[in-house]
């Protein structure tokens, strides 16, 4: 997102590597909170979006980025190596449990089997 390059420490570092672009995906996050299950318009946002078919490399740099793996593969049309948050998502999710913050009751339904994803609802469930 927009919010994610203007604060990443990975474009502080590499903003003047003409190797790396950083492509803010406009939308995207949104359109995945408001129809999950149903990509049709997601996809035709990404398609217009990446322009380029000249990548190697992909960080996930927005948690929502994550469940769109297979699109953005897609929509680039060859294999590429991704980079995500996932870990560090499932981390932040830990802390809130051992420092006992309310999370509320939640229902998490995985659609693809994701290991980290699933320890993850497993413990926000227990707890």
């Amino acid at each position: 997102t927009k919010q994610t390059i203007k604060h990443s420490k990975l474009l502080k570092k590499y903003r003047n590597n003409k190797n790396i672009k950083f492509v803010p995906l406009k939308s995207v996050a949104k359109l995945l909170d408001e129809n999950f299950f149903d990509r049709e318009n997601l996809v035709k946002s990404l398609q217009k979006q990446i322009k380029t078919k000249k990548v190697n490399n992909v960080v996930l740099g927005c948690t929502h980025y994550y469940f769109l793996k297979n699109e953005i593969q897609n929509v680039i049309g060859h294999k590429v190596t991704f980079y995500d948050a996932i870990d560090g998502v499932l981390k932040r999710c830990e802390t809130f449990l051992v420092q006992g913050e309310n999370v509320g009751k939640t229902k998490i339904e995985l659609t693809k089997p994701c290991e980290n994803l699933e320890k993850t609802a497993k413990l926000i469930l227990e707890n």
